[in-house]
């Protein structure tokens, strides 16, 4: 029989509960304190869960442990938000040599470059809403360069399409503009965004 425990403290095991997701659920109206959240869970000691990041959800079917952790919102926002915003420091700092590979024939590197810049810009988007359902604002009441979220958002998905495109045509020329002068002037906008998600301004109830 799996054995559950939150934040080391075991509790029963609901006989009714078939997958994670509702054994989260489940956690969160019974387990989690007023202004916490499930920020980590890990299945016979492997972690497959954080709050803010794309989940594993494996079945929990025969699972020996399953342990859930619980934060604060306000620090999981704010760890969140500081990790997001150190990645856009080094994605501003590496994407001018980025955007200078693809103007010659770009090697393997250059790839796996843009790849990872893919990967992080999408996580971020990931990030933006988990954020929004986590402060309990509403699109329209964060703004960034006069722009609200979901434009920055919409931007967001059309410069990723062309930079796809482009590399498919194999326009290694437009890839490098479109970094220099879409993709820069976006992560600058998003530091901007994102600051304001880490503000002191409380959690709306």
């Amino acid at each position: 029989m799996t054995r559950l425990f939150v934040d080391e403290r075991e509790v029963a095991f609901p006989c009714f509960v078939t997958s994670l997701d509702q054994l989260l659920k489940h956690v969160e109206a019974t387990e989690v304190a007023p202004k916490y959240v499930i920020h980590q869970v890990n299945i016979d000691g492997t972690p497959v869960l954080s709050e803010f990041r794309a989940a594993v959800r494996p079945s929990i079917a025969e699972r020996e442990r399953i342990d859930i952790f619980t934060s604060p919102l306000d620090k999981v926002v704010q760890d969140s938000v500081r990790e997001a915003l150190s990645y856009l420091e080094r994605a501003e700092s590496v994407i001018p040599s980025l955007a200078a590979s693809f103007q010659a024939y770009p090697g393997p590197e250059a790839f796996e470059n843009l790849k990872q810049l893919y990967e992080g810009l999408y996580w971020l988007n990931l990030l933006i809403v988990r954020l929004e359902k986590a402060r309990r604002v509403a699109p329209a009441e964060i703004q960034a360069r006069g722009q609200l979220i979901q434009q920055h958002q919409d931007a967001l998905t059309g410069i990723l399409r062309q930079m796809v495109e482009a590399q498919e045509r194999g326009d290694f020329i437009l890839i490098s503009d479109l970094l220099e002068y879409e993709v820069v002037p976006f992560v600058s906008a998003w530091k901007e965004m994102f600051a304001v998600f880490g503000s002191d301004a409380p959690a709306r109830a």
